[in-house]
């Protein structure tokens, strides 16, 4: 999908589509999207639940797009990387990623109490990671396995 000038119409059918969506990476850069559209791909977010990677750099999403599309990607329990540029970069989008760090490591200790293994972890569950790479361009977001 990359470079593929689709703008927010175009994402907006795709959104639609992402309901009945396998697809676990979804690299929409360079695709002219704009608030509009991530608004649609927000609300598709909290439907899909296979969406692991979301690519949407290099699009005119906004400041407020990129806090949408984070806070969507936080909600939907399932998207666990979302890249965008580095200039959508801000405050809010880094409270959005630091809630993101604490409900997993939340899920971690519910999961422990129930197994019953013992005191809570102040870190990401076993195995998982939190990213964030910043470039001059871009950032990505993403707790990774």
């Amino acid at each position: 999908m990359m470079r593929n000038r689709i703008g927010d119409d175009g994402i907006s059918a795709i959104a639609e589509a992402l309901s009945h969506s396998k697809i676990s990476t979804l690299n929409v850069g360079s695709c002219d999207i704009a608030l509009a559209g991530v608004t649609s791909l927000g609300k598709a977010l909290s439907s899909n639940h296979s969406i692991r990677v979301l690519v949407l750099r290099d699009n005119p999403i906004t400041t407020d797009g990129a806090v949408l599309i984070m806070k969507s990607a936080l909600d939907s329990n399932t998207c666990q990387c979302v890249a965008i540029d580095a200039e959508y970069d801000n405050d809010e989008v880094s409270k959005v990623l630091m809630s993101l760090k604490n409900r997993k490591r939340q899920e971690k200790n519910k999961k422990c109490y129930k197994e019953g293994k013992g005191k809570q972890s102040e870190e990401l569950p076993q195995g998982k990671q939190m990213i964030t790479e910043t470039t001059s361009t871009s950032r990505e977001n993403c707790v990774l396995s």
